[in-house]
């Protein structure tokens, strides 16, 4: 006797989405398109489970990327431009669209319940690709779990974007800070307690990386505990060491 073992397809489960907020986010962008520069990072196509939605969503990027308005002539124009628009609904499918919206208000928390659907739905393709691999005897479970992990963690990409910061209002704001520093005297890092350094960085800096390169028994470890040792009893600032040569 055996017995087959069967793997869910994605017509097995109802994934999880939520049309109404869909519709209501497409409708308030395309309604009050000056809304789109505070979401225009959270807004990526992948957000829509509806294909038509994440049609009109590409349009709305497209026009966006282009620095031109987007509006309901606009994005019902580029839909035409991609011969998309009749596989859509229509024009009538993009009235219907903006006729939900009462308010813009939670358009950014809309955007954020739409976030973790679309990361669930990623999540639950991952392992249904992952359970039918590790199901395949000629597969190497190892391999797999490679897989899997790699695609995990780079299934956020699709869903999350990381804001993208102008080089110049970024080079301000450190000029800016330089200039309260040098006015206050204060010192804005976490001093070494090795004089010249401090003076050279005004102390260890939020996300620096300090590398101390020698050659072998040239006081590397010594130096580098004495630069731990200074500020935690001089400054009572919090310290930690982590050693590859130490046991668990």
């Amino acid at each position: 006797m055996s017995t087959e073992q069967k793997t869910p397809s994605k017509h097995d489960l109802n994934l999880p989405n939520a049309p109404e907020l869909e519709e209501v986010v497409i409708g308030t962008i395309m309604l009050e398109g000056v809304f789109i520069d505070k979401i225009i990072t959270d807004f990526t196509p992948a957000l829509f489970h509806s294909k038509a939605n994440r049609t009109i969503a590409e349009a709305i990027i497209d026009l966006y990327r282009e620095n031109r308005p987007v509006d309901i002539v606009t994005t019902m124009y580029r839909l035409k431009q991609m011969n998309a628009l009749d596989k859509i609904g229509g024009a009538g499918y993009i009235a219907s669209l903006t006729s939900r919206v009462t308010s813009s208000h939670n358009l950014e928390y809309h955007i954020h319940i739409l976030k973790e659907h679309a990361l669930k739905r990623k999540v639950i393709a991952i392992c249904q690709s992952g359970l039918a691999k590790s199901l395949e005897p000629e597969n190497d479970i190892f391999d797999v779990y490679e897989q899997i992990s790699y695609e995990l963690d780079n299934s956020v990409k699709d869903i999350l974007n990381y804001e993208v910061d102008n080089v110049g209002s970024i080079s301000q704001s450190i000029i800016q800070k330089s200039i309260e520093i040098a006015e206050s005297g204060i010192q804005s890092g976490v001093p070494c307690g090795l004089k010249m350094v401090d003076n050279l960085t005004n102390g260890w800096q939020n996300s620096d990386l300090i590398i101390i390169a020698g050659r072998p028994s040239m006081g590397k470890t010594a130096c580098a505990v004495s630069m731990i040792m200074n500020p935690a009893l001089k400054n009572n600032i919090p310290v930690a060491i982590f050693s590859l040569e130490m046991s668990k």
